[in-house]
């Protein structure tokens, strides 16, 4: 499922992660699925390192660390 919206700003838009890319793997774990991605974010909290996989719009697939911050409320 394509990532919807990226908060400006964020750790996600500070490794270039954008609307429209495909999330693919989190935290060493496959992503398959909008659920499976939230069980993998559950499991982790504010200040955790991750590696985060993703296919950009234009089919290339990237990856980088970003550090966890708190999300938005609702």
């Amino acid at each position: 499922m394509p990532v919807r919206e990226v908060l400006g700003g964020s750790p996600a838009e500070q490794v270039g992660l954008a609307p429209g890319d495909v999330i693919t793997g989190f935290a060493g774990k496959i992503v398959n699925s909008d659920t499976t991605l939230t069980d993998l974010l559950d499991q982790h909290y504010p200040g955790n390192v991750v590696s985060v996989t993703w296919l950009a719009q234009i089919g290339q697939p990237r990856n980088a660390t970003v550090t966890l911050v708190p999300g938005p409320v609702g």
